[in-house]
C-alpha cells in the first residue's frame, strides 16, 4: 500500500491482521468518497473493500484473514493503483 503513497493509519507494530491506510488526495474527503470506493473496486474488478472518510481523510481497511492470501493483497494494491480512488 505504501508505493500507492498510503500511509498506515496507526503504527505498524500496532496492528495484528488488519490495518487501515490513509490514502493520499488532492481535496479533504467527504463520507461520498469512501462509497465510491467500496463501489468502484467491486464493480471494476470485483474486490471487495472497505473505506471511510474521517476528519477530511479517505481510509481504505486491509483484513489478512486466514481466508485471504498474498494474491488477494496484491489484487486490491493492482486495483487501486489501475483504477485510483476518488480525490486522487
Amino acid at each position: 500500500m505504501t508505493s500507492l503513497g498510503a500511509e498506515p493509519a496507526a503504527p505498524m507494530d500496532s496492528c495484528a491482521s488488519m490495518r487501515s491506510f490513509v490514502l493520499p488526495q488532492r481535496r479533504a474527503a467527504v463520507a461520498e468518497d469512501a462509497v465510491s470506493l467500496m463501489r468502484g473496486t467491486w464493480e471494476k474488478e470485483r474486490v471487495q473493500s472497505h473505506g471511510s472518510a474521517f476528519n477530511g481523510r479517505l481510509l481504505t481497511r486491509v483484513s489478512a484473514q486466514v481466508y485471504l492470501d498474498d494474491q488477494d493483497l496484491v489484487r486490491f494494491r493492482d486495483t487501486l493503483e489501475r483504477h485510483g480512488w476518488p480525490g486522487r
